[in-house]
């Protein structure tokens, strides 16, 4: 697994994550992320480590080969947890804009989605005409 950076790592949490990629999958993207937390001295642990095994290949046209997550779920997750900020003392326009930016990016996978379902492409690495 390799190190990213995508962002500018301003904030102390930001800067104590390490993001690490799998190597790219036949897709061309990498199926495995995994994220490491270095903790303070003295907290319980010294590393928290997530993994997130996204879908690899295509997940058949029944469903049959679904073996990860998708970016949609993602970005799922990322809008409720502003959202809630929203709803609370952490609102402010910056999670708002957050918020519309990933709201667009799920519209705009969500819209691929039904494109590729309308021609009877989803679950393969079939393409859609046009796009």
């Amino acid at each position: 697994m390799q190190p990213i950076l995508e962002g500018r790592r301003l904030s102390l949490l930001n800067q104590a994550i390490t993001i690490l990629a799998d190597t790219p999958a036949g897709s061309g993207a990498p199926a495995r992320y995994s994220i490491r937390v270095a903790l303070p001295p003295g907290a319980s642990e010294g590393t928290l480590s997530v993994d997130l095994p996204f879908q690899r290949g295509p997940v058949g046209t029944d469903g049959s080969k679904i073996n990860g997550i998708s970016d949609e779920a993602l970005l799922e997750i990322l809008i409720h947890r502003l959202r809630a900020f929203q709803s609370g003392p952490g609102a402010c326009s910056d999670n708002a804009e957050a918020l519309t930016h990933l709201q667009g990016a799920l519209d705009a996978l969500e819209a691929r989605n039904a494109r590729r379902r309308a021609a009877g492409v989803e679950g393969t690495t079939g393409t859609v005409e046009g796009r």
